[in-house]
């Protein structure tokens, strides 16, 4: 999903923790979800920054925002 933002041009990217845990169809792993988003690992593989954390962590109503570079 990141890089295909990144590639289209887009700057900044919000993946809502829900999104993610209910697309996976998982069930009570919302702290595993955020946990992987915030992970350095995550966004560093790809470059793409620290990212922005809004709401209660961990939460079904918290949003990851990453700001992209352009490639």
């Amino acid at each position: 999903m990141l890089k295909h933002a990144q590639t289209m041009g887009h700057s900044v990217v919000a993946i809502a923790v829900r999104d993610i845990h209910d697309g996976l169809q998982l069930q009570s792993k919302l702290p595993n979800v955020c946990q992987a988003l915030s992970g350095e690992k995550f966004y560093t593989k790809y470059g793409f920054s620290i990212p922005e954390i809004i709401g209660p962590n961990p939460s079904s109503t918290t949003i990851f925002v990453y700001r992209l570079s352009k490639i």
